[in-house]
Formats: structure tokens, C-alpha cells, sequence
């Protein structure tokens, strides 16, 4: 047993260039983290949103940088439209399960920032955002390809949240709070009318995750509703004219937003 035990090397102490070694590794991977280049979100952002959402001329690092944010029609066909803003993020730690990521504008009027919060716990993870007011250019939709590249609709255009916040890892309610997106004096050039009106688009989670377009005021009349199932948006509605003697300058649109019967549009999604 002696001889085998004298046969086994003896464990060392690491000393002290062990413990420089690995204190400059250390150094050098938090340094290349905190230089991972802004490009590197660019096809996360589009793998994640299908194709929708585009990070065009990334510049700054993961953590603070900008770009200019595009939408797409989830194809390769056409290229997707950038928003004339650019806009600056910057992505920080507020402990070991939770980040803060600020979204600011690149815009010469002082708009606040849009705080998204995330926390990561056992079951999931929770995203929350603080309450905006953002507009946001109509012109914008076009990106999206079909119907909106026919449409290409004019006007002024708003993002609000309220007490938003979503928890996927929740079946019965995977949200809580409320979203909404505002279109006032909408136009478009398949119609000589100008405006059309104003519309409302409300995402809530009264009852699940619920969608439901509404008609402020206006010449083309627009209503639906239609939830979330399993990740994907099951919507219907209907468009048609307000008054008869406007069913011929809406016409063309009418056509474009869906099948027809009779003087309405049939408005589907999913």
C-alpha cells in the first residue's frame, strides 16, 4: 500500500500564477461581452418575430446601441421598410434574475423612454412595460406586404400601454393590462375620400388574450374581435361603407381589405 500510495502525484497548490491566469481569463470574457457588437442582435430580432421585425444599421454593442427598425412580410421577396427614427436601446442588469431594457427615440422632441423589465424565475419569465404614449409613422405598415403595400395608408398613428405585462408560462392568462393602437385620419390612395376616419385596434386580457377593433368616427366602417390560441391570432371582422352614396369611393379599398358579400368586407386573420 505504500508503494502505491508514493506512486499517486500529490495535489498542489495552484499558486499564485494559477490565480493570475485566471483572473485575466475572467477580464477578457467581460470585456468581450461588454463589446458584443449591436449587428449580432440583427438576426436574433428577425428569427425570433418571423421575419416581421428587422434591425437595419446596427451600431453600438448589445447592451447600448441603436438601429433603425424595420417591418417585413416574413419573406426574403421584398425589403422590409425602416422607420425614419433611430432608435437607441440600452440593456442593463438589475440583479441576478432581473434586466432593464430602455427604449429611447431618436427624435429632437424630449419624448420619455419605454422601460421593458424582464424577471426570469422558475417557472418562466415575466416582461413588464412602463405605460407610453409613442406615435409612430403610418407609412410604417407598408412593410408588412399584403394588404398594406396596396393600401398604403396615411395618417397619424399611436402606440399607448397601460399596466402591460406578459407571462407566457401562464395558459389561463399569459397577459395582464392593456395595449392600444390608434389610427386617426386615415387615408389611402385607393380612395378619393380624405380622411376616412379614426380606428382603434385593443389588446386586453379580460378574458384570456383578446383583440377588438373599433370605428371612432369616419366614412369606412370597421369592427372585429379575436384571441390569441395557442401563439397564433384568430381574428374576424367586417368593413363597409357608412353611408350608400360613399360604397363607390370605398369600393377599391373594400376589395383590397377582403372577400366581399353583399355592401360589407369580411376582415380574417388566422
Amino acid at each position: 500500500m505504500s508503494v502505491l500510495a508514493s506512486q499517486i502525484p500529490k495535489a498542489t497548490p495552484r499558486g499564485p500564477w494559477g490565480a493570475f491566469i485566471a483572473g485575466a481569463l475572467a477580464c477578457v470574457m467581460a470585456v468581450a461581452l461588454a463589446q458584443w457588437p449591436a449587428r449580432w442582435l440583427a438576426p436574433l430580432v428577425r428569427m425570433v418575430s418571423d421575419g416581421r421585425l428587422h434591425l437595419m444599421e446596427a451600431q453600438g454593442t448589445v447592451w447600448q446601441g441603436s438601429a433603425y427598425l424595420a417591418l417585413g412580410d416574413g419573406s426574403d421577396r421584398t425589403a422590409p421598410l425602416a422607420w425614419a427614427q433611430r432608435l437607441h436601446w440600452q440593456l442593463s442588469p438589475l440583479g441576478v434574475t432581473d434586466w432593464q431594457l430602455q427604449l429611447r427615440r431618436d427624435s429632437p422632441v424630449e419624448a420619455r423612454p419605454w422601460i421593458w423589465r424582464i424577471h426570469w424565475h422558475p417557472s418562466g419569465w415575466q416582461l413588464t412595460l412602463s405605460d407610453i404614449d409613442w406615435p409612430l409613422p403610418t407609412a410604417w405598415l407598408a412593410g408588412l406586404g399584403t394588404p398594406w403595400n396596396t393600401v398604403q395608408p396615411d395618417g397619424v398613428m399611436r402606440l399607448r400601454s397601460q399596466g402591460w405585462q406578459w407571462h407566457p408560462g401562464r395558459a389561463d392568462r399569459p397577459a395582464s393590462g392593456e395595449l392600444t393602437l390608434t389610427l386617426e385620419r386615415f387615408s389611402t390612395r385607393l380612395s378619393s375620400l380624405r380622411p376616412l376616419g379614426d380606428y382603434r385596434l385593443r389588446l386586453h386580457s379580460a378574458s384570456g388574450l383578446q383583440v377588438e377593433l373599433s370605428t371612432l368616427q369616419g366614412h369606412l366602417r370597421m369592427t372585429g374581435s379575436g384571441r390569441w390560441r395557442n401563439g397564433r391570432l384568430q381574428f374576424q371582422g367586417e368593413a363597409w361603407a357608412d353611408q350608400a352614396q360613399d360604397e363607390t369611393a370605398l369600393s377599391n379599398l373594400l376589395h383590397v381589405l377582403g372577400p366581399r358579400i353583399g355592401a360589407k368586407t369580411l376582415l380574417e386573420v388566422g
